[in-house]
């Protein structure tokens, strides 16, 4: 009996230990660190706070990772220009099979500098501006809809009209899709999709995710909606397809994009097109 319950002391003498190490790893490097600053608030909230009461240089913790929060201009020059190679990878949210795992911000590195390279030259100065004229049209249909209201003093929810208006101007933009948010918001799969995977709360799959992902190794944990994903990734394949088949050159973000990459009519027609959709 003794020995048992000196065994369970002894245990959690040492799991205490191994978490104080943890724990005070920013306080070793002589870095503040507030573990109460990330109290389940948004970051922007919870990171300004950090630096007003810490300074530029801020340590946290998510779960047992330590991670570093930065306002020094001269250091962030460093992690996003000298030294990037060292910083390339994002966090890993998405699982490997998760199809937003293949885009720019969740791809690892060096998957992530194909595709970086690819839609570079989508950004320059006159292919931007060449995106204007669409970003005004679909100002005026958000004008258009908002003027009746404002003349009858009507009370809008602002976030709806936000939340659609940026909706259409990225999805024409970037694939020159006019999905009409603005009038048709709440019957709209696309708009939907696109508000399950990024404006959600978290559940506690999330969570494991964020602060033990290490248990990834152990059971298959999704971090984004599987749905949601297939109704992005066909639609935006439902256009490649129709671009290709009939020679629809449209100047947005897609249509630079398969200018720039292997997706010529050859590839998508190829059976390594049809094994990307099966992904």
């Amino acid at each position: 009996m003794y020995l048992l319950l000196l065994s369970m002391i002894v245990v959690i003498l040492v799991i205490l230990a191994f978490l104080y190490h943890k724990w005070t790893f920013w306080k070793r490097q002589g870095i503040p660190n507030d573990l109460s600053s990330k109290s389940g608030l948004p970051f922007h909230v919870t990171d300004n706070e950090s630096h007003r009461k810490y300074g530029k240089i801020v340590g946290y913790y998510e779960g047992l990772k330590p991670c570093l929060s930065i306002t020094d201009p001269n250091l962030i020059r460093k992690v996003l220009v000298t030294e990037f190679h060292t910083f390339a990878n994002h966090r890993e949210l998405a699982d490997e099979n998760e199809l937003i795992n293949n885009g720019l911000f969740l791809s690892r590195y060096p998957n992530w500098k194909r595709i970086r390279a690819i839609h570079s030259p989508s950004f320059s100065t006159g292919k931007l501006k060449a995106m204007k004229p669409m970003i005004e049209k679909t100002m005026d249909q958000l004008i258009a809809k908002l003027d009746p209201k404002a003349s009858d003093q009507q009370i809008v929810d602002f976030r709806q009209y936000y939340d659609s208006f940026t909706f259409d101007v990225i999805t024409r933009a970037a694939a020159g899709v006019h999905t009409d948010a603005i009038d048709n918001p709440s019957n709209n799969p696309f708009l939907t999709a696109v508000k399950k995977t990024f404006q959600r709360d978290q559940n506690i799959w999330n969570w494991i995710v964020l602060f033990m992902p290490f248990m990834r190794n152990f059971v298959k944990i999704k971090f984004f909606d599987a749905k949601s994903q297939e109704i992005i990734s066909e639609s935006i394949r439902r256009v490649i397809r129709e671009r290709t088949e009939k020679n629809i050159d449209v100047p947005d973000l897609l249509q630079y994009s398969m200018d720039y990459s292997v997706l010529s009519a050859k590839v998508i027609r190829s059976k390594e097109f049809a094994s990307f959709e099966s992904k």
